[in-house]
């Protein structure tokens, strides 16, 4: 089975691709964007926050993600929801993705693999962010030491993941400063992980000759069983919003800027 595109099947109804509710969305109304510097988002999957926080502070931003079909989706949001090239979405691996400019504000939520871990990630922000900028991230954390025979259903050992309390101080080694932080609740994930079964159910309805498809049943149910068996009392998700304080020398892309400062 294609592990890509079965996860995004399993995300066709998602409108984050996290288990993150309305509610706690409007944790953009904390952040406060620099001026006419961009918003970067590592792994942007539907592109949802980075156009939420696009329309509510006027700022361009960046979504770089490898899924097509995700990005396919933030493209036709943003062009119905805002002006004409304000956000730029980019389909790469974020590793090589090089931008000519830093960001006022870097958003990573669920998507620290991309980097290969949460401390890569904390490292990477630090050399994006301008002075004084936010860095947003949302990570997985372990609320009771997980079983071997979860980890073996996760393909992981228990390294992964860390206490919530450890996260937040890693990124206080890395010279952040925590401004506030929250984690997802069981309800937000019932519906995250609850959403799967209904979308991958229809894809395999109206496509019963893929040869996946088999897989694909026999995967969400064995994920679902998982889940409510272990998941929901071993693994929960937590944002950390956290402020950048290392002084850089600047750099900027003078095109971006004026365009900003033109809108």
């Amino acid at each position: 089975m294609n592990r890509v595109n079965f996860l995004t099947i399993a995300h066709t109804n998602h409108t984050f691709c996290s288990p993150i509710s309305e509610d706690k969305a409007e944790l953009l109304a904390l952040l406060e964007p620099i001026p006419f510097y961009p918003i970067l988002d590592v792994g942007c999957g539907k592109g949802e926050f980075l156009i939420r926080l696009c329309a509510r502070y006027n700022v361009c931003g960046v979504g770089v993600d490898t899924n097509n079909t995700f990005l396919q989706t933030a493209r036709e949001q943003a062009q119905l929801r805002l002006p004409s090239e304000q956000i730029t979405f980019i389909e790469a691996a974020i590793v090589d993705y090089q931008p000519e400019y830093l960001f006022s504000g870097v958003l990573c939520i669920g998507a620290t693999h991309a980097y290969g871990s949460y401390r890569a990630t904390l490292q990477a922000c630090s050399r994006l962010v301008v002075s004084g900028g936010f860095v947003l991230i949302a990570e997985g954390y372990w609320k009771r030491e997980p079983s071997s025979e979860y980890l073996d259903f996760l393909g992981a050992s228990s390294s992964i993941y860390t206490t919530h309390a450890n996260n937040v101080q890693l990124g206080v080694e890395f010279g952040f400063i925590p401004l506030y932080s929250t984690v997802s609740d069981n309800s937000e994930w019932d519906y995250y992980e609850g959403l799967y079964n209904p979308a991958v159910e229809q894809y395999i309805f109206t496509h019963s000759n893929d040869p996946d498809a088999a897989a694909m049943r026999q995967n969400i149910l064995q994920r679902y069983e998982m889940y409510l068996q272990q998941g929901r009392d071993t693994r929960l998700f937590w944002i950390l919003l956290v402020y950048e304080t290392i002084i850089k020398i600047l750099k900027f892309s003078l095109p971006l800027l004026l365009k900003q400062a033109l809108s």
